[in-house]
């Protein structure tokens, strides 16, 4: 769906409070997202993270419009935790080198719970919370079976194909990455080889308040070349991950129409490929 579209059906419904909440100039973006994990059992081990984000800021110019970095100036010094049914499992702090994020690894996701994200600065208190979160995904590739597809030739394969295709349940927003694992242990935090996560800012904020269609598809078509380069030795491995996220169910009222919370969790499938 279109945000604008829904911001207008918003205004038409909820007359006096949304005018209110026009006039605020805080906005807070906040993300609990779980990483894929290989399949256990597999030829590649590796444990997920839990990854909590937030990010808060003042918002200058007119206050009715779509958010960019341009208009953002970061508030730091801000006391940012993050409750799980109501208990702080955590708290997150400012992360080095970029003004306004704060961020945590250290809590675990618990499918069904409710999780709020809090921000106090001074006296105020902004708040964002995903009810219910969502359980895995059914993740699957050409011949996948128990999250593990075997290829026995890089270029003689027809299933691996180019686009291949990475197909989920659900309609959730979601975000894939492929990752080249060498050895036998995956590194949830190394750079994936493609991702459609937002990488800017500017990228997240268009995914929240411009257009999250991209991201709810059941299908995702990606060039082979790029997220499965030819591995050095034989065989290769490759984790295919997709993370799902649900939107904030509810937020503070001092806090400004464009603000945002999403939480998921991951699933994964080991790609292996056994000759070129």
């Amino acid at each position: 769906m279109r945000f604008f579209t829904a911001l207008s059906l918003a205004f038409l419904l909820s007359g006096c409070g949304l005018i209110d909440r026009l006039q605020n100039n805080v906005i807070l973006v906040a993300m609990l997202v779980q990483s894929p994990a290989p399949p256990a059992g597999g030829p590649v081990s590796g444990s997920p993270v839990v990854l909590t984000q937030l990010y808060l800021a003042q918002k200058s110019g007119d206050l009715t419009s779509p958010p960019s970095e341009q208009s953002l100036t970061p508030i730091t010094g801000a006391t940012v935790a993050l409750l799980d049914d109501g208990v702080q499992v955590a708290t997150l702090a400012g992360a080095p080198g970029a003004p306004g994020y704060y961020e945590s690894t250290s809590v675990t996701y618990h499918a069904g719970h409710t999780y709020r994200f809090t921000a106090t600065v001074g006296s105020d208190q902004y708040w964002a919370e995903v009810a219910n979160v969502p359980a895995a995904p059914a993740l699957t590739v050409p011949l996948s079976s128990n999250h593990l597809a075997t290829y026995g030739s890089y270029s003689g394969t027809p299933q691996f194909s180019n686009p291949y295709p990475i197909t989920r349940t659900g309609t959730d927003i979601a975000f894939y990455g492929v990752w080249t694992v060498s050895g036998t242990t995956f590194d949830p935090g190394a750079t994936a080889n493609c991702s459609n996560l937002p990488r800017t800012a500017n990228d997240l904020l268009a995914l929240i308040f411009v257009d999250d269609a991209p991201y709810r598809v059941a299908t995702f078509n990606v060039a082979k070349a790029t997220c499965f380069p030819p591995p050095s030795t034989y065989p290769g491995n490759y984790v295919v991950g997709l993370s799902a996220v649900k939107r904030n169910t509810a937020a503070s009222s001092n806090l400004a129409i464009y603000s945002a919370a999403l939480a998921g969790t991951s699933d994964a499938v080991l790609v292996s490929v056994t000759a070129p």
